[in-house]
């Protein structure tokens, strides 16, 4: 890649020149005359200086946009020539979200690992719109999780697999579990406290969305974690309530709770596969993929 570019972000990262030059191995004062010549080669000042250092200027933060995306698709153009040349994956990481890496992922996993036994898996557990930063800079290869059209993910392919949808999830044995919630006993939801996985910020969202779709005051979150399995177990132990997809049921029941019976979801949305392109090249890739769609089928 061209090394002005290479030099610009890793000064825009740094927010520092001397930082930028350890990072990338060069001299102080080469890197500042770097700096100068790319900043004239644009026309404009890039960054302003600070008695703390760097920050970008507008025309700093436009430019930064285009650096970043070149390095992209220039780190994508290599992935693409190593398929060809190579043909094999050394490793494959995926970011995946609670219902894919409770279900679907350990099945495809264990097939993929049989088929191509010199490829390393890697998982990473997250929601999707904190993964495809990672995605988009390499660090992962695939994302599984909420596809949402308005998103913009440039040099990103999506591959849908299924419709997911979140219910309610209590004990079994819990003051609701016995009925069926309809529209007018709503009321009877902001009763008990709530638990939110925090990592899913959707689950936030979709839990205030039902509540005022339904003109219905938003009911106590008293617990926020990072971990689903965490927020299981509490609710296992108490009357406290959560949101999960539907399509865990039988693994939640495992853990002694249930869906409740209500007359409409939480939310509804679709799921699948995040990518770049360059990455589908790769036979273990494509056959991930294969896996994934024959799996969420079953």
């Amino acid at each position: 890649m061209d090394k002005r570019i290479s030099a610009f972000l890793a000064i825009a990262e740094k927010g520092s020149i001397t930082h930028a030059a350890q990072q990338i191995g060069v001299e102080q004062p080469a890197l500042t005359k770097t700096l100068q010549k790319i900043e004239y080669d644009v026309g404009a000042r890039l960054f302003h200086r600070n008695p703390r250092g760097l920050t970008l200027t507008r025309s700093g933060h436009e430019y930064l946009a285009y650096c970043q995306r070149i390095h992209r698709e220039y780190r994508n153009a290599k992935e693409a020539v190593a398929a060809i040349e190579r043909g094999h994956i050394d490793s494959i990481s995926i970011g995946a979200g609670p219902y894919f890496h409770l279900t679907s992922l350990p099945k495809a996993f264990a097939v993929l690992l049989e088929e191509y036994p010199d490829t390393r898996l890697r998982c990473v557990v997250g929601n999707h719109s904190e993964l495809l930063a990672p995605l988009l800079d390499g660090e992962l290869d695939l994302v599984l999780g909420r596809i949402q059209p308005e998103e913009d993910a440039e040099t990103l392919t999506t591959i849908p697999l299924i419709e997911a949808e979140t219910g309610i999830v209590l004990r079994k044995g819990h003051p609701l579990s016995s009925r069926r919630i309809e529209i007018d006993e709503l009321s009877l939801l902001r009763e008990f406290d709530w638990i939110v996985y925090e990592s899913e910020l959707d689950s936030r969202q979709s839990l205030h969305g039902f509540f005022a779709r339904h003109g219905i005051d938003q009911p106590r979150i008293l617990v926020s974690t990072g971990s689903f399995s965490t927020g299981m177990a509490l609710v296992a132990e108490s009357d406290y309530l959560m949101s999960a997809p539907t399509q865990l049921a039988a693994l939640l029941e495992t853990f002694g709770l249930q869906i409740l019976d209500a007359f409409e979801p939480l939310s509804k949305f679709k799921t699948g596969i995040w990518i770049r392109p360059s990455s589908m090249r790769f036979s273990a890739v494509q056959r991930f993929i294969e896996l994934m769609k024959s799996i969420t089928l079953e």
